[in-house]
C-alpha cells in the first residue's frame, strides 16, 4: 500500500491533478506526513494520506474501457477518471481513523494493493487487487457500507457536493454514487448537456420505466 506519494511520470499526475484540486490549501510536503500534529476529530483521510499508485494504476487501466463509461457517451478534452475522482472523495468525505494501522486498513479497503500479474505472453504488469476503484468494481458491496460511513461523518445526513466547473461529469457522478446530494454546473453549453445526459437523464429512466428483463439480466449491459 503506498499513501501519500506522487508515484512516477503520468501515472502519479493522473490522481495527483484531483488531489490538489479537492485538498485544503496546505503543501505537499504537509500532506505526505504521517501525523504528529494533534490532528483534530474532524481531520479527513486525504489529508494525512491517499493512495496514489494504486489510484494511478486504476485510471490508466479505466482508459482503455470502451463499453459502459461516460466517456463513450461524447467527448470531452479533459475528463477525469472515475477511479481518481471516487478516491479523493472517498477519501475527502471519510474521516481519518486517527491511528497508521486503521488508516493503511482503510486506504486498503478503497484502493486495493498492487499485484503483478502476466498476461497471456508471459510479460507481466502491475494493477490493483481488491478495493474498490477499479472499473468493474462499481457495485461492491463495501461501497455501500462507504455510504453508510460518510453519512455518520456527516451526523448521519448525505453531504452536499457543489462541482461549479463540472465538464464531463465524473466528479458529480461519483458524488452521486457515494450518495451524496450534487450540485453540478458549467457554462459550456455542451457541458451542460453531457451533465444533463449523465446525471439527470437516467435517473428519470429509472425511476419512472424499469429497464427490460434482458438488459437487467446482462452483466456487461448492467456494468
Amino acid at each position: 500500500m503506498t499513501d501519500a506519494t506522487y508515484g512516477s511520470g503520468g501515472q502519479g499526475r493522473l490522481a495527483w491533478d484531483l488531489l490538489a484540486r479537492t485538498t485544503r490549501s496546505r503543501s505537499p510536503q504537509w500532506l505526505l506526513s504521517e501525523g504528529g500534529f494533534g490532528l483534530p476529530d474532524d481531520t479527513r483521510l486525504i489529508e494525512v494520506a491517499f493512495p496514489i499508485r494504486e489510484v494511478s494504476l486504476d485510471s490508466v487501466h479505466e482508459k482503455s474501457v470502451r463499453h459502459g463509461h461516460i466517456s463513450t457517451l461524447h467527448m470531452w478534452p479533459a475528463r477525469r477518471p472515475l477511479a481518481a475522482s471516487r478516491a479523493v472523495l472517498l477519501a475527502t468525505l471519510l474521516r481519518d481513523p486517527g491511528s497508521a494501522d486503521a488508516r493503511r486498513k482503510l486506504l486498503a479497503e478503497i484502493a486495493g494493493h498492487v499485484v503483478e500479474v502476466a498476461d497471456s505472453t508471459g510479460k507481466t504488469h502491475e494493477e490493483t487487487e481488491g478495493g474498490v476503484l477499479r472499473w468493474g468494481r462499481e457495485s461492491d458491496p463495501r461501497l455501500e457500507e462507504f455510504r453508510e460511513e460518510i453519512r455518520n461523518a456527516f451526523d448521519g445526513r448525505p453531504p452536499r457536493v457543489l462541482d461549479p466547473f463540472a465538464g464531463g461529469g465524473a466528479i458529480p457522478l461519483e458524488a452521486m454514487r457515494l450518495g451524496c446530494e450534487v450540485v453540478a454546473a458549467d457554462l459550456n453549453p455542451v457541458a451542460w448537456f453531457i451533465l444533463r445526459c449523465t446525471l439527470h437523464y437516467p435517473r428519470l429512466v429509472t425511476e419512472r420505466r424499469q429497464l427490460p428483463t434482458f438488459a437487467l439480466n446482462d452483466p456487461a449491459f448492467m456494468t
